[in-house]
């Protein structure tokens, strides 16, 4: 530091010239030509600095854009040999775009920075550089030797910010020479100074003042457009219009107003907390001093414990200030071992702000708190509830910590599952609403199947709805949607459609939220010409491959960063689809097979002949259903031998198919590389995927195209799957019924022992179609044009769901006109239309055991024709019904009623029958028959 000290007072007046080029107002800048201006004036008058560079390259992006900021790095910054400086160039360059979170910056130069360097302290610098983010000694003293060589303004920046930083550097005497550098920043200008003085007697390491967020946050909050109220969320948006003050000019007041924001939202540690509040209040205090304020008569404080600041979250009328104070509070309590306070605190809080619960200290738990404890304190149901509100910020454990949670409370009122709870408090409901869900029971050993635990969530939900009534309609829409679904696998199975699966919506959500910052940014790389590979590769690539030629086809890839950007959009795509374990392919394979499907399966053969032993606490005993039989039938010597023969094989049998759940049913990835299901892309593919980026409007629809080839791919894959497990598997399956069949030969001196042998012969036969169905299993379980399906069977599905949905109720159906009718398109469409008509009849019939009759019939080529009629008891009630319907119908008023699931089902089935951008849907009543009749006219297309 000496010598940093020493070689900055040597040209005191050009430090004293680049404070002059901060930007110190409160005001949001809104003409960045001015600021490009200084900063080029700074660079050719007083000094050459990354920070000027950093504050031009962002300014040149907003004034003309990414490209012309590109076209200047290469001719105005760049050196022709090789250089560090290119590198941290490049780095400001990607951060300095603007409208980019930190966490995608990030993410780029991991990708194509970091992970080249091995030198922990180089990449520790260029993150520096890049990031300015808050400092400490421990780190700057790293730091502080790399920089010796920098131009001295950007020295200078760093110890102005270590020393605005760092709580502990206060009162300048605390590091050698430190009152030197602090009498520099007063002698050149810097708006710092003046309040770090003011400050040096203000701060305490205990405690901490409150108000956090004064007029001077509240100002910058509502300059960048963020509200400061309960339906702010604190989401990117947030965040990256922080990180556009602080990566534009980051010593500016603005600038550490909106880091200590941003770093309160990710501390984790009272380290963090102090040092983000310290910057703060050396920003505040130059405001007061510019607006001629004294601070606020009302500040208090708070000591850093879980109690005191606890005591203080939600009390303020700024939602982000208590947002803040429950961060600090949850940092505390985890600190001070806390955890049961610290998550009541959690639940209580987020009751009244749900958004508040990004501000919990996911990663500090996770380090912090183990499944013991855990399970010591989840006796109390919110331990259950505040887990569920952040399960999916604790990665993968998460919902697996929210069922310990769960059980623990069950075990405590003498319960096994949640639906045996009388809910009789709003705390009740919650802990059944949100931490007994379908993705926290699906952790439980309690049951065999998904079938079974799908059932026991519609139960609970059932039983909210009785409770509590406000919420009926949502929890009712969730019943809907379980039932849905197992009712469309039931059919889809039915026709030999396979498990292979995932939640395409619930992927795609995410991908517009998570990698469209990357999609963007690959964007802007092909308008400014630079695409991932050459135009049209993709077209040329399926000429190639149907023209027979046998020599390889080469992808001309141009020499930029787009391809990377692709290839990783592709990534995460591709890894996100087949293992995500909430949504992705592994996350259905283990919900519909491994979860006790393909055991089952495969056991029932063998279990329904008896020759399977079931394993006791103890091992699989010798006494068995044929050890019984002989000794029964008078051949003890048979029944004693053949018992531990048995006991062996069922050992064998069982572990046999732990390892198929284990290695096989699994998607093939470096920890389980006998999986069955294949999602990797050849280069050729993922080239061939990289072309369509340029050729799409929007993410949104690159996503469907990725979705449709990530399927084509896995369904290419599959048939090795179906051949292993038809061939080998089977084999080996087999095998072991050879090996049973000679050990009882050996064991009883029998060739054949009836009825044993025969037994074991209809075993093996019906092993052979069980292991045919889970070879079926391993097709794609989607709604293509493969397997035509027949509209009186989609109809009956949709009847079906109400009819569980709704046990009274008992429809008397019958189907006339074309009942051969097939359709192969928008199977969930089909039964969401069918499903509401068959509502509409139970709510509205007052008919206990309503006729319906479905009229089908092809009209013209591309239409069909179905007629819905049903009995009616009250008529006046139903044609008034029909006539309002209709009205809404024909204005387009039934569009409203669409976001809503409880909305009318008639505007569903409206929606369903669009032609001409019209829906042909008429509603009609017949007094003389007493019959509600619906008419729709599909268009074939969209079905």
């Amino acid at each position: 530091m000496k010598w940093q000290i020493a070689s900055i007072s040597a040209v005191g007046g050009k430090i004293a010239s680049h404070n002059k080029n901060t930007y110190t107002s409160i005001d949001q800048i809104t003409d960045y030509s001015a600021s490009l201006e200084r900063a080029n004036a700074e660079i050719r008058t007083c000094m050459w600095s990354f920070s000027s560079a950093s504050q031009a390259l962002f300014s040149l992006a907003r004034t003309k854009g990414l490209d012309a900021q590109r076209r200047w790095m290469q001719g105005s910054l760049y050196v022709a040999n090789p250089s560090i400086s290119n590198i941290i160039l490049y780095s400001k360059g990607i951060a300095s775009e603007g409208d980019r979170h930190p966490s995608d910056v990030l993410e780029v130069l991991n990708r194509f920075i970091f992970s080249k360097f091995a030198d922990e302290e180089l990449n520790l610098l260029l993150y520096y550089l890049t990031f300015n983010p808050l400092l400490n000694v421990e780190v700057a003293s790293k730091l502080s030797p790399l920089l010796l060589y920098f131009p001295v303004v950007d020295q200078y920046e760093f110890l102005a910010n270590l020393f605005t930083s760092d709580q502990s550097l206060s009162k300048p005497d605390v590091l050698p020479f430190g009152r030197d550098f602090v009498e520099i920043l007063s002698s050149t200008g810097d708006w710092r100074a003046s309040p770090k003085a003011a400050l040096a007697e203000r701060v305490e390491p205990s405690r901490f003042t409150i108000p956090l967020l004064n007029r001077w946050c509240g100002y910058l909050l509502d300059s960048i457009g963020i509200l400061d109220g309960v339906s702010s969320a604190p989401d990117r948006e947030f965040d990256i219009a922080l990180a556009n003050e602080f990566f534009h000019q980051p010593q500016s007041p603005r600038a550490y107003l909106a880091s200590s924001i941003f770093a309160m939202k990710s501390a984790q540690t009272l380290a963090d907390v102090k040092s983000a509040l310290y910057k703060r209040e050396i920003a505040n205090v130059h405001f007061e001093k510019v607006e001629q304020q004294i601070a606020p008569p009302d500040q208090r404080f708070i000591d850093y414990s879980f109690a005191a600041v606890a005591a203080e979250v939600g009390i303020s009328e700024s939602v982000y200030e208590n947002r803040e104070l429950f961060r600090i509070a949850c940092i505390c309590g985890i600190s001070e071992g806390r955890t049961l306070d610290t998550l009541i605190l959690l639940c209580e809080y987020t009751n009244a702000d749900p958004f508040g619960s990004s501000y919990f200290p996911a990663d500090l738990f996770s380090a912090s708190v183990t499944e013991d404890e855990v399970a010591r304190i989840g006796h109390d149901p919110r331990v259950a509830i505040g887990l569920s509100r952040v399960a999916a910020s604790l990665g993968d454990e998460g919902q697996n910590l929210v069922y310990i949670a769960v059980e623990q409370h069950l075990n405590v009122r003498g319960m096994s599952k949640p639906s045996e709870i009388v809910a009789d408090s709003a705390v009740d409901v919650a802990f059944l609403r949100e931490a007994c869900t379908s993705s926290s029971l699906r952790q439980s050993l309690e049951f065999l199947s998904k079938a079974e635990m799908e059932d026991e969530r519609i139960q609970v939900l059932f039983n909210l709805a009785q409770v509590d009534p406000a919420n009926e309609d949502d929890y009712i829409e969730e019943v809907h949607t379980i039932i849905g679904q197992q009712t469309i696998e039931e059919l889809l199975q039915r026709f030999h459609v396979g498990k292979v699966q995932c939640d395409e919506q619930a992927l795609s959500t995410w991908a517009l939220i998570e990698l469209s910052p990357k999609f963007n940014r690959l964007k802007d790389f092909i308008d400014a010409g630079l695409p991932p590979v050459e135009k049209d590769a993709d077209i040329q690539f399926i000429a190639h491959l149907t023209s027979g030629k046998s020599e390889t086809f080469t992808f001309k890839v141009p020499n930029n960063e787009s391809l990377d950007i692709a290839r990783t959009i592709l990534a995460e795509l591709n890894s996100k689809y087949a293992l995500d374990p909430r949504y992705g392919v592994d996350s259905y394979l283990s919900l519909g097979m491994r979860h006790g499907a393909v055991e089952a399966h495969l056991q029932s053969p063998l279990s329904a002949e008896n020759i399977l032993t079931a394993k006791e606490p103890l091992g699989y005993p010798d006494d068995c259903f044929w050890t019984r039989y002989f000794i029964d039938n008078g051949f003890e010597c048979y029944g004693e031998k053949i018992g531990p023969v048995l006991a062996t094989f069922s050992e064998k049998f069982d572990n046999k198919l732990e390892a198929i759940k284990n290695d096989l049913l699994q998607v093939r990835r470096p920890d389980k590389p006998e999986g069955l299901i294949v999602a990797d892309w050849s280069e050729a593919s993922v080239l061939s995927a990289c072309a369509r980026f340029a050729e799409v409007p929007d993410f949104e629809a690159f996503i469907a195209e990725f979705t449709l080839i990530f399927w084509a791919n896995v369904e290419g894959n599959l048939a090795a799957a179906r051949e292993f497990i038809e061939n080998v598997l089977s084999n080996e399956l087999n095998e072991l019924l050879d090996e049973l069949e000679a050990n009882v030969r050996q064991a009883t001196g029998q060739q054949r022992l009836a009825p044993f042998s025969d037994a074991l012969m209809r075993a093996r036969q019906e092993l052979g179609n069980a292991v045919n169905d889970v070879s079926t299993w391993h097709n794609v379980a989607r709604s293509t044009d493969v397997e035509p399906l027949g509209l009186v069977e989609i109809i009956s599905a949709a009847q079906k769901i109400v009819c569980r949905l709704y046990p009274d109720f008992e429809p008397r159906v019958t189907f006339s006109g074309d009942t051969g009718i097939t359709v192969t398109y928008s199977l969930h469409i089909l039964i969401e239309v069918f499903k509401a008509l068959f509502t509409n009849v139970y709510a509205h019939s007052e008919v206990e055991n309503p006729a319906v009759d479905v009229h089908m019939a092809m009209t013209v080529e591309d239409a069909l024709d179905v007629e819905f009629v049903s009995d009616c008891n009250d008529m006046g009630k139903a044609e008034r019904a029909a006539l309002d319907a209709n009205e809404k119908i024909r204005t387009g008023e039934y569009e409203k009623k669409l976001p809503k699931e409880g909305g009318s089902g008639l505007a569903k089935v409206a929606r369903s029958t669009l032609r001409d951008g019209k829906p042909n849907t008429v509603i009609s009543v017949d007094h003389s028959t007493c019959k509600f009749h619906v008419k729709m006219a599909f268009k074939i297309i969209q079905i």
